[in-house]
């Protein structure tokens, strides 16, 4: 048997003690004992004094740096956009529908769908009804065919011809252009303007006016001359204006046809 405790290492009696001790030197030791524990315990009452209680509370001011250190974090109701990110540019800029690519420097950028996608080859059987809407197409050689009937480029004799459809010249001050077709048509009920083209390029149109009920004045501006019959107001009556445009002059024919 030990002479001490197993923790604190207190003396204690111990009869297996070589050589066996007197109960006097033995009471001795428990004194000794006791003095220990009593300062041992005198030590703990001071340390537990100094302790706060379990339902104390402090402060923020009063925890050392701790204002210090909340102020230097960020609030929580903050927002982020993507360019805050550090490997993220440009998705502010970014236009609509743009999508973020991982570039070659790592770095996230906007890019549309198809340039992210780069090469991304089908075949016509993948693409719905394209095959469908190909046959029902003429083949390129009938139409380049086509093409060499209608415009000769050699200054060959020109064997075929084609057909249109003549369009109103609408409005009391309208402008003559090839755009609406070169063969227009003109129901005069009321005076008018009918100015000359000024689209760019060389070319000829016809209108055609026809005089109705209460047919009006009509006054040809703009052209650089104006040649041929009067345009009248009778009703019934017809003309065909021969307007034809070069390289620096707009002239009209008037020629009438009733």
């Amino acid at each position: 048997m030990s002479d001490t405790t197993e923790h604190l290492l207190l003396p204690k009696p111990n009869p297996d003690h070589e050589p066996p001790l007197f109960v006097a030197e033995e009471f001795l030791r428990l004194r000794e004992a006791m003095d220990i524990i009593d300062q041992f315990l005198f030590d703990l009452s001071l340390l537990v004094s100094k302790k706060a209680a379990d339902d104390h509370t402090h402060a923020i001011a009063g925890i050392s740096g701790l204002v210090e250190a909340l102020n230097e974090k960020m609030p929580a109701n903050r927002q982020f956009k993507l360019d805050d990110l550090t490997d993220v540019e440009g998705a502010t800029e970014a236009a609509i529908n743009y999508v973020m690519v991982k570039a070659a420097n790592g770095k996230f950028v906007p890019s549309t769908a198809l340039a992210a996608l780069g090469v991304h080859p089908h075949l016509i059987s993948e693409i719905t009804g394209l095959a469908a809407e190909l046959a029902s197409r003429p083949p390129r050689s009938e139409v380049a065919a086509a093409l060499d009937l209608l415009v000769p480029k050699d200054g060959t004799l020109l064997t075929g011809g084609f057909r249109a459809s003549s369009v109103e010249l609408a409005g009391l001050d309208a402008t003559v252009s090839p755009e609406a077709g070169n063969i227009l048509y003109v129901s005069n009920t009321a005076a008018r303007t009918i100015r000359a083209p000024t689209l760019p390029g060389v070319y000829t149109v016809i209108v055609e006016i026809v005089n109705g009920a209460g047919a009006g004045a009509v006054t040809l501006s703009g052209f650089s001359f104006v040649d041929g019959d009067t345009i009248t107001t009778t009703q019934g009556h017809a003309f065909q204006i021969f307007i034809t445009k070069t390289a620096r002059k707009v002239v009209a024919t008037v020629k009438a046809v009733q």
